[in-house]
């Protein structure tokens, strides 16, 4: 639902169904990498690779934002910091929510349940 609601927001601005691939600083930055291990703002534009339904993509960006899980984030960063290999060392459990609901009328009745009290066992 939020890419959805960033698109409609958005619109044409918004691509979804692309995968960042790589992120390398521009032809003119790689020459001068960084001189310490830190990204700054003023080390971009950076060209950052896209897998997308319609082939690989590359686009230029002066700022990029990073919000993937730490394994992936490592990879993207590689050629830009080295220190972000320390990221695959942040362990992240896979995690699933389920949310199930049901008609109120599937339920067993009984008076608690019909006045909407809370019919949890408390007791130890």
């Amino acid at each position: 639902a939020l890419p959805e609601a960033a698109l409609a927001e958005l619109g044409e601005d918004v691509r979804l169904g692309w995968k960042a691939t790589s992120i390398q600083p521009t032809p003119s930055k790689q020459s001068n990498p960084p001189t310490d291990d830190t990204l700054q703002s003023d080390n971009g534009p950076f060209d950052v690779t896209f897998e997308t339904p319609e082939g690989e993509q590359t686009v230029r960006a002066h700022t990029i934002v990073v919000a993937t899980p730490a394994n992936v984030s490592a990879k993207l960063l590689s050629n830009l910091a080295p220190s972000a290999s320390r990221l695959t060392e942040i362990q992240a459990p896979p995690v699933v929510a389920v949310t199930l609901a049901y008609p109120r009328t599937a339920l067993a009745s009984t008076k608690a349940n019909d006045q909407g009290e809370d019919t949890t066992n408390t007791s130890g």
